[in-house]
């Protein structure tokens, strides 16, 4: 899994980061659905997705023009898509309250 990139002059490093939740429905690195995500928010503020997955997953790459793989890519996210990302892979309550606190209302 990538560990730090530079996307448009930001570094995002999961060595500089807090872990705030993690998604991995398909453990088993040899699936083609391997799936494993994890979110991190940056000292700045900042969101993003450090995540990795098997070619069928968003985070294949291109061998050549018949053939896929796995990769890895981090990605960053706005405060509204990451919670909208916990919301979505059944990250619990809490986690989501503790970081989003202003951003959920009672039904």
């Amino acid at each position: 899994m990538k560990d730090q990139d530079v996307i448009d002059g930001k570094l995002y490093s999961i060595h500089n980061a807090e872990r705030v939740a993690n998604h991995n429905p398909v453990s088993d690195p040899g699936d083609f659905r391997y799936l494993n995500e994890t979110l991190y928010l940056t000292e700045n503020g900042e969101f993003f997705i450090a995540g990795e997955g098997g070619a069928q997953t968003t985070y294949s790459t291109r061998i050549d023009s018949t053939t896929t793989a796995g990769g890895s890519a981090i990605v960053p996210k706005t405060r509204d898509e990451a919670r909208r990302w916990c919301e979505q892979n059944d990250i619990s309550a809490e986690t989501i309250l503790e970081y989003f606190e202003d951003d959920v209302e009672v039904a």
